[in-house]
């Protein structure tokens, strides 16, 4: 996770999960989770907005219910969205993965580091 405030990188995040829900579901659990510090974050520290970049789809669609989530990894980040979009309001941005968008290439090696490769 790479967290910008006025375009600077304020905080970055490059940690291995243990998510038993999430295990089989290989890089998609690293999108979940990512995706839920950077919400984290930003109640921990009373920010109001997020722009969310993201490079998998599923990671807006099933915060908005566009998809159904399935799995029990899916279900609870669904959980977990509903359970503060009263407090966050996110904004959902797509990146096109591997494009050579800055940041969203930073996050690609900070998830990488943190599983050894």
């Amino acid at each position: 996770v790479v967290i910008l405030r006025n375009d600077i990188v304020e905080k970055t995040y490059s940690i291995k999960g243990n998510e038993e829900s999430l295990v089989g579901m290989r890089n998609v659990a690293g999108e979940i989770e990512a995706s839920k510090m950077a919400m984290k974050y930003c109640i921990d520290n009373n920010i109001k907005h997020l722009k969310l970049y993201f490079d998998y789809e599923g990671i807006e669609k099933w915060c908005v219910g566009a998809w159904k989530a399935n799995k029990e990894g899916t279900i609870e980040y669904k959980k977990f969205y509903d359970s503060i979009k009263d407090k966050l309001h996110v904004e959902f941005i797509k990146v096109k993965a591997h494009s050579g968008d800055r940041y969203n290439e930073e996050a690609d090696k900070l998830a990488k580091a943190a599983i050894g490769i």
